[in-house]
C-alpha cells in the first residue's frame, strides 16, 4: 500500500548488529520521497548515508569502531562514541577532528550550541564508600557506579564543568552515616538505597542525556531507577525535576509508575510541534509492551517545575502517546519529534525504523534485519 505525506528531507543514525529479520512485521509501505538515513553498523568502522530506495548516497570510513551513538551534524560532520568508550569528531571524508578519552565514558553525548559536548561518565564507587554514604550493607555490592556529567571543551579537551550524582544523595538507613535525613522531604536528592532492579555495580544505568538552550538544563535518563531527571547546568544544586517513577523519593506507590527502564529521553525542539515537552522511549519492561511517549513537565515562568508538597511531580497524565500492543522492545530504541509533527520512532532489537503522525498511524516503516542503539534525525547539508 502505497501512503503519502508531506515531503521530508531527514536522516536517521542507525546502531546496528547483525541480527536474523523480525517474523510477524507488517508490510513496510512505499518509501517516503526524499527520505535519507544513516546507517552505522557497531563495532563497523563506516558509516552510509542512504536514500529511501536503501541507495548508499555517501559513505563515512573511520579511523576507528562505532560504540554506542552516532550523530551527524549539519555540516555532515558525526560525533560518535567509539567500541573502546572515547569520543570521536568525524568529518564529511572520514577524518578525525578530535577525540576525547576518560575511563568510564558510558551510552551517549550531547554537542551543545557552544561547540563543547556533554558526556555521560560512570565513576566507580567502592564498597566502603557506598556504606559510609548510607547504603545498606545486605544490598551494597563490591562497587557502584555512580553518574558523572562532563563538560568539555574541544579546544583544548579542558573539563570546563561537571556534575556527579554522588553530591546529591539521601538515605535514612543509617543515622550514622553521611546523608541521613527524610527521602520524602527531598525530591532534589537521590536515594542510595532506591535499586529496584539490583543490578549489582550497574545501579543507575544512565543512558541518554540531552540540553536545553533556553532553559540552559540538561536531561538524563536512568533505566534502572525508571526515571528522567533534569539538573541545571553551570550550577552544583540539585535535581530540579524528576519524573517517571516517584517510589525513588518515596512520594508514590507502584501503581504511580509511568516509565519502566526507558531510553532516550529528550526535549522536543524548537520549531517543532510540542516544543518544551519531553519524548521518551518506554520500553515497557514488566508491562509487556513498548511505547513512545510524550510529556509536558510543569515548568513554571522561573525555570523551575512546580510540585505539591507531599506529592510526586507532574503530569499525572500523558501529553499523547503510540502504542500498538505488540510493539515490544525491552532494552535500545528511540523516540523523537520531527519538525513536521510526526513522530520518529525504532524498535532496536528487531531493527524496525517507523514514522507515526499525530493521530499515531505508521506512515513509513522500514525493517533493517538490524540491532541499533538508537536512530536520529538529521539534515546534512553535505548530501
Amino acid at each position: 500500500m502505497k501512503m503519502t505525506i508531506n515531503r521530508l528531507l531527514i536522516a536517521i543514525i542507525v546502531i546496528i548488529v547483525v541480527m536474523p529479520t523480525a517474523i510477524g512485521k507488517p508490510k513496510p509501505p512505499t518509501p517516503l520521497s526524499g527520505q535519507k538515513i544513516i546507517i552505522a553498523s557497531m563495532y563497523s568502522n563506516s558509516a552510509r548515508l542512504v536514500d529511501e530506495s536503501k541507495k548508499t548516497v555517501h559513505t563515512w570510513t573511520l579511523e576507528s569502531h562505532i560504540g554506542t551513538v552516532c550523530y551527524c551534524m549539519p555540516d555532515g560532520s558525526l560525533y560518535l562514541i567509539a567500541f573502546n568508550s572515547y569520543v570521536e569528531h568525524v568529518s564529511w571524508s572520514g577524518e578525525t577532528l578530535w577525540s576525547f578519552t576518560m575511563q568510564g565514558i558510558n551510552h551517549d553525548i550531547k554537542v551543545m550550541p557552544n561547540g563543547n559536548v556533554l558526556i555521560i561518565v560512570d565513576v566507580k564507587k567502592t564498597h566502603d564508600e557506598c556504606i559510609q554514604a548510607g547504603r545498606d550493607p545486605a544490598n551494597a555490592p563490591s562497587s557502584l557506579a555512580c553518574l558523572k556529567i562532563i563538560e568539555v571543551r574541544p579546544s583544548d579537551n579542558a573539563i570546563v564543568w561537571q556534575w556527579g550524582v554522588w553530591d546529591h544523595l539521601v538515605q535514612d538507613f543509617d543515622p550514622t552515616k553521611d546523608n541521613y535525613g527524610n527521602v520524602s522531604q527531598h525530591p532534589e536528592l537521590v536515594n542510595i538505597n532506591f535499586d529496584p532492579l539490583r543490578n549489582g555495580p550497574d545501579w543507575l544505568h544512565m543512558n541518554s542525556i540531552d540540553y536545553n538552550p533556553a532553559l540552559d538544563q540538561i536531561l538524563v535518563s536512568s533505566r534502572s531507577l525508571s526515571e528522567i531527571w533534569v539538573i541545571k547546568h553551570n550550577s552544583s544544586g540539585g535535581l530540579l525535576y524528576r519524573w517517571g517513577n516517584p517510589q525513588s523519593y518515596d512520594r508514590g506507590t507502584q501503581a504511580d509508575q509511568k516509565l519502566f527502564e526507558q531510553h532516550d529521553a529528550e526535549w522536543i525542539p524548537s520549531g517543532c510541534p510540542g516544543a518544551g515537552h519531553i519524548t521518551v522511549f518506554n520500553n515497557g519492561c514488566g508491562r509487556g509492551y513498548s511505547s513512545a511517549d510524550e510529556i509536558a513537565p510543569p515548568l513554571n515562568a522561573s525555570g523551575g517545575y512546580a510540585i505539591v508538597d507531599g506529592q510526586p511531580y507532574g503530569p499525572t497524565n500523558l501529553y499523547w502517546t503510540w502504542y500498538d500492543g505488540t510493539f515490544y522492545a525491552d532494552h535500545l530504541s528511540s523516540a523523537e519529534r520531527l519538525p513536521n509533527g510526526n513522530t520518529l520512532i525504532c524498535d532496536g532489537i528487531h531493527g524496525d525504523v517507523l514514522i507515526v503522525n499525530s493521530a499515531c498511524k505508521a506512515v513509513w516503516w522500514y525493517n533493517t534485519s538490524y540491532v541499533f542503539f538508537k536512530v536520529t534525525y538529521a539534515n546534512p547539508t553535505m548530501s
